[in-house]
C-alpha cells in the first residue's frame, strides 16, 4: 500500500443503493483501512490540467507546491 505523509492510503470505491457511487481515497496509520479511516482529498483532472499543473509546480524550481495552489489553480482553469 502507498504510503504519503505518513499515511498509508488506498483508492476505495462505494456503492449507493446498490449501484456504483464513486471512488475516494481513504488513509490510516496502519496497513489497514477501517471505516473510521480518513477520508482524503481526491481530484480528477483532465490531461491538459494535469500537465499543465507539473509544469507550474514541478518544473519551475522556484515555485512552491502547496493545497492551497492547487485550490486556486483548480478554481481557474
Amino acid at each position: 500500500m502507498s504510503k504519503v505523509a505518513n499515511k498509508y492510503i488506498q483508492v476505495c470505491t462505494f456503492t449507493v443503493n446498490g449501484n456504483y457511487g464513486g471512488v475516494c481515497l481513504r488513509s490510516d496509520d496502519s496497513l489497514v483501512i477501517k471505516k473510521d479511516s480518513d477520508i482524503e482529498t481526491f481530484f480528477v483532472l483532465e490531461d491538459s490540467a494535469f500537465l499543465k499543473i507539473m509544469s507550474l509546480f514541478l518544473y519551475d524550481k522556484n515555485a512552491q507546491f502547496t493545497y492551497v495552489k492547487l485550490c486556486v489553480f483548480l478554481y481557474k482553469y
